[in-house]
């Protein structure tokens, strides 16, 4: 049975709660406030679309190469919600 402190050790059994953020979570960060900071048009709508695939491409990285349990966890979390709302946008 997976511990507590299993979810937040990496392989080296270091506690690992945070990370410095990777090139993915940068750009979804940026192409989302681009896309708050422009309200209507085609790079309000490119700007929108970068960012969920952005915020795919860092989920599917932590689900496969993530450095805990918790980290694996959070990117199925994130994969699941984005996927969600992509879904809703097109419905």
């Amino acid at each position: 049975m997976t511990s507590v402190r299993d979810l937040f050790t990496n392989k080296k059994d270091k506690i690992v709660i945070w990370q410095t953020p990777n090139i993915p979570l940068v750009a979804w960060l940026a192409f989302f406030m681009l896309a708050k900071l422009l309200h209507t048009g085609n790079w309000h709508t490119w700007a929108g679309y970068l960012s969920k695939v952005s915020l795919l491409v860092w989920s599917i990285l932590e689900i496969g190469w993530g450095a805990s349990y918790f980290r694996r966890s959070l990117g199925l979390l994130v994969l699941s919600v984005t996927f969600y709302t992509i879904i809703q946008t097109i419905a």
